[in-house]
């Protein structure tokens, strides 16, 4: 596509349909380095085809015709979408009121004539239906929308802007589907596989991203030495072609796997080929065993299964050591305590306990206690202080406790004030208890001591 304020013809192409290609037309001037034209061309070499005139002073930055070629439209910087009958050179339709910002990207929906698809730098991606001029469904993007794309089935809508790539259900009311954020820079081309099972993504970290549609997940990953600014797929599916912003065109062709065997007699040719297509193959390697006593064998990694009749020796697993292991062995002290307050058997609680006091650290694991980590504490030793196998720590464990934390009783939280009433009681009752034991016992010893002879 030639582009500029020039009277001799401009030589484009023969062929109109190799305009129809295209996606992209600039008019920017290096001389006096500004936008310098007002105006654009399309022709032949011999005369040309159309002359339209645009906003002076704006950049063209996307141009696309329809699907029967009689009609094109046009998006500019000055935020307007230009509707262009080639047969008449007029603007059918100036649409200023379907983005907010920079025009970059278009494309036709499939399926319909009348609908077509927008980006710009507001974040907007609009589908428009050019009968009425309006934008009849609007989605957002989570940055500046640099490309657009439809499926070709026409359900899922792609659009990629920043280092993302968002992806819309548009039969469901433009549910989004998912955001791939598989770049690292921004994402500046989007293309299709040609069964529209692949979708592929090129952008300024140098890298084109394979995505299954299907599972959204990344099969492969090219990469350049530059930016990728343009990409497109071949028709196998095994190569790919990239324009870079050096002003190189790279191709990459991915790597198969040799079948030294022909198609088998009952399989299909076209299988055979597909098979070396993108994403999958039919030929396999196989996997040489070594020969015992070799190198090889004998370096053959810990992932290698033993053979059938070799013996096994098998190492004793390493131990895993608990959360509050591991706090004791850093000597976070408060924090070892309060993993283990928590838990349903006591004889945790009462190790860390133990452990506390042998390490003279019990004290730094309760001061600065609150209401909120005092609570656990005081539910705890009311509940296990009378146990006779725990009684004797624990007894030790609520005088330190209570010497402690005497300034902080207080201003206690009712709940904390509760358990402690709970705590005294509890200690009450046991007291009381023992004092009855004592009795008892003592009626027992009358009972059984021998009786002194008259």
């Amino acid at each position: 596509m030639a582009v500029g304020r020039q009277r001799r013809p401009l030589h484009v192409s023969r062929m109109l349909h190799m305009v129809y290609a295209s996606k992209r037309m600039a008019n920017y001037s290096p001389q006096v380095g500004r936008t310098a034209w007002s105006k654009y061309l399309i022709g032949t070499q011999e005369q040309f085809y159309a002359l339209f005139a645009d906003t002076p002073g704006r950049s063209v930055r996307t141009v696309k015709f329809t699907n029967d070629g009689i009609q094109l439209l046009s998006g500019s910087d000055d935020r307007t979408l230009r509707y262009w009958d080639l047969a008449t050179q007029e603007c059918l339709a100036n649409l200023n009121n379907i983005h907010k910002d920079y025009i970059r990207a278009q494309t036709r929906y499939p399926g319909s004539p009348h609908l077509w698809v927008t980006g710009g730098f507001d974040r907007n991606i609009c589908i428009v239906d050019l009968r009425s001029n309006m934008a009849v469904m609007r989605l957002e993007h989570v940055d500046q929308v640099n490309d657009v794309l439809v499926v070709p089935s026409g359900g899922v809508l792609a659009a990629a802007g920043g280092p993302c790539v968002s992806l819309w259900d548009i039969s469901m009311s433009g549910r989004k589907l998912m955001l791939l954020e598989s770049h690292a820079k921004a994402v500046m081309n989007l293309g299709m596989d040609g069964s529209g099972t692949r979708l592929l993504s090129g952008g300024l970290d140098g890298c084109v991203k394979v995505t299954s549609m299907s599972t959204f997940e990344i099969e492969y990953t090219f990469s350049f030495n530059g930016q990728v600014l343009a990409i497109s797929l071949g028709i196998n599916g095994d190569r790919v072609a990239a324009g870079l912003s050096s002003g190189e065109v790279v191709i990459r062709q991915r790597s198969r796997v040799i079948n030294e065997d022909p198609p088998r007699r009952n399989q299909d040719v076209s299988e055979y080929i597909l098979g070396l297509s993108l994403g999958g193959s039919t030929g396999k390697r196989e996997r040489t065993t070594p020969f015992p006593g070799t190198k090889r064998y004998f370096e053959r990694g810990n992932a290698e299964a033993a053979d059938e009749g070799e013996n096994v020796a098998w190492s004793a697993p390493k131990p895993r050591f608990r959360v509050h292991d591991k706090l004791l062995r850093s000597f976070q002290y408060s924090a070892a305590l309060d993993s283990v307050l928590g838990q349903l058997h006591p004889a945790t609680t009462c190790t860390v306990l133990e452990e506390l006091i042998l390490r003279d650290g019990l004290v730094f694991a309760l001061r600065g206690r609150t209401g909120a980590r005092l609570t656990p504490l005081i539910v705890f030793l009311s509940q296990n202080i009378t146990t006779p196998f725990y009684t004797r720590l624990l007894v030790s464990v609520t005088f330190s406790f209570l010497e402690i934390c005497a300034p902080q009783l207080g201003s206690l939280d009712e709940n904390s004030q509760k358990q402690l009433g709970k705590l005294r009681q509890t200690v009450r009752d046991e007291i009381e208890l023992q004092k009855e034991l004592q009795r008892l016992l003592g009626t027992v010893a009358i009972l059984v001591s021998p009786h002194p002879r008259e």
